[in-house]
């Protein structure tokens, strides 16, 4: 029987190249013929990727390139980490609640070592803050109100040890403060583009408060563009992650453990 493709007879020459609808082609266009046969190939590729990006899955699929890059930098292994499993589950199945939360724990862990505790005193007395590590020698932001009008610092690590530190710069327009202890080697929180945020992702707060020192609360960004009276700068991030007296200062990150902002103020009635 005469083979066909797709129920259209061809035949093919000693070159092996098929005549398809009984049409042979010279050498030359047989070369123009799997060009365009490329060209329209690879069209139709760049299409369907355009198209996936705006797609939940395809934005999915970016995160997942995204939250490798995030778990190298942090130290995590991206072969198994759970933060890998959470980009799939959020691909294939929304939230999958269990790698969410496992994704949530690997954050946690690896976020908490740089968050420090500061117990500042005052000529008025003594307050504690919190503090982010954002550069292995020594250099941690907090809030300008933590650490003003201090006599003395004192740096509290996760691992147990004590620094003397020193302000080494204060914003008053936005309520920043760079502060330095003597340390080299010291776990970071990364930082994030904050202008890539959007309403109604995931953030943890980690900080001390009430002295609680690590506490670590999950929330939502609930809005961006906030302001609130309390400085001559304001672009708030407001989030429904419990902050409390003492977590001025701590770091609010992304589900990819990188630093979004600096928790500084709180609206309460009690």
């Amino acid at each position: 029987p005469r083979p066909t493709f797709f129920g259209i007879p061809f035949t093919a020459d000693e070159d092996g190249f098929a005549a398809v609808f009984g049409l042979t082609f010279s050498p030359l266009y047989r070369v123009i013929f799997l060009y365009y046969i490329i060209l329209a190939l690879a069209l139709l590729t760049a299409f369907v990727t355009v198209r996936l990006r705006r797609l939940p899955v395809g934005r999915a699929w970016e995160a997942l390139r995204e939250d490798e890059v995030a778990c190298r930098s942090l130290g995590i292994n991206t072969t198994n980490t759970k933060l890998t499993a959470f980009a799939i589950g959020a691909m294939f199945g929304g939230f999958a609640g269990a790698n969410a939360a496992a994704a949530i724990v690997a954050v946690a862990e690896r976020v908490s070592p740089a968050i420090v505790t500061l117990e500042v005193t005052t000529p008025d007395g003594d307050g504690i803050g919190s503090g982010v590590i954002y550069s292995a020698d020594g250099w941690i932001v907090t809030n300008k109100h933590v650490v003003a009008d201090e006599t003395s610092i004192l740096v509290h690590l996760k691992d147990g040890r004590d620094f003397a530190g020193t302000v080494y710069g204060i914003d008053t327009l936005t309520d920043l403060a760079v502060v330095k202890i003597d340390a080299t080697g010291l776990p970071i929180v990364p930082w994030a583009d904050s202008d890539k945020l959007e309403v109604g992702e995931f953030v943890l707060a980690v900080g001390n408060p009430f002295g609680l020192t690590q506490t670590v609360t999950l929330g939502i960004v609930s809005a961006l563009g906030r302001a609130a009276g309390i400085a001559e700068y304001e672009d708030f991030i407001q989030t429904d992650a419990a902050i409390n007296p003492g977590n001025s200062g701590g770091a609010l990150v992304d589900v990819r453990g990188r630093l979004i902002g600096i928790n500084t103020a709180i609206y309460s009635r009690s």
